[in-house]
């Protein structure tokens, strides 16, 4: 059994679109916290939940972004639940076996315990063609993968998963192995960029996590609309990027 957990806040252009993905995908089971949305994620959210019984939807309260605890404790859940694998994902990332085939049949296969995805960052264009959401518009990546990976791991007792999704901690064997990827949209108009922006330090400044947590939050943070509006002009025109629509299933 596989079981996806996530926590969101103001995703409504992209959030139906991940969680049918996953489900197409074969994942059995997706637990997901609003954390205050502002939009209509959490509409959608219940709209999903009423479609399938494979969605469960927990309303998160808490504006401090915890994400490291919040994670783990989802996780906990999942393994309450039955699962045999979790897999950790963002409302604005698509998951896929980087080989081809179903996420549910590579993990089905899968030796390990933990397994290391590797992300490709998407980037709106000036182009960009018209599609239903922005994981069927933005068609162009940056030409390198990010440097820390993601993971999915066997389900265990007492998991911690780290900051970002980017580590585990299982009370159990960590042998690692590669073979999934995913697709990351962080930012898809200039009126999200400067929700999500404005979301991610009230989130951060609202706890006690030391200044290197979020860092680049706060200094996109410290930014004027005028200055914001800059930055999206030029991610919009980035050189060298690559064709590479996204395959997103449904």
């Amino acid at each position: 059994m596989i079981v996806g957990i996530s926590m969101v806040r103001d995703e409504a252009d992209v959030i139906d679109t991940t969680l049918r993905h996953l489900l197409a995908h074969g994942v059995d089971h997706l637990i997901v916290a609003d954390n205050l949305s502002r939009d209509a994620t959490d509409t959608i959210l219940r709209e999903v939940a009423l479609d399938t019984d494979r969605l469960t939807v927990i309303d998160d309260p808490e504006l401090g972004y915890y994400q490291d605890r919040k994670m783990s404790a989802l996780a906990v859940q999942a393994f309450e639940m039955g699962a045999d694998w979790v897999l950790p994902f963002d409302a604005d990332e698509l998951w896929y076996p980087t080989h081809g085939g179903t996420l549910a049949e590579f993990f089905a296969d899968c030796p390990a315990d933990i397994i290391e995805a590797r992300g490709w960052d998407h980037v709106a264009t000036a182009t960009d063609p018209p599609g239903p959401t922005p994981m069927h518009r933005i068609q162009h990546r940056r030409p390198a993968q990010q440097v820390l990976p993601k993971v999915a791991f066997r389900a265990c007792s007492e998991p911690y998963i780290h900051m970002g999704n980017h580590a585990v901690n299982r009370n159990g064997a960590e042998s690692r192995c590669q073979g999934l990827s995913y697709r990351h949209f962080q930012y898809r108009s200039l009126g999200q960029l400067k929700s999500k922006i404005r979301n991610g330090v009230e989130a951060y400044e609202a706890t006690d996590l030391h200044y290197q947590f979020g860092s680049h939050w706060r200094v996109l943070g410290a930014k004027s609309d005028a200055e914001l509006a800059e930055v999206w002009r030029q991610m919009i025109a980035e050189p060298d990027l690559v064709f590479d629509p996204a395959p997103v299933k449904s």
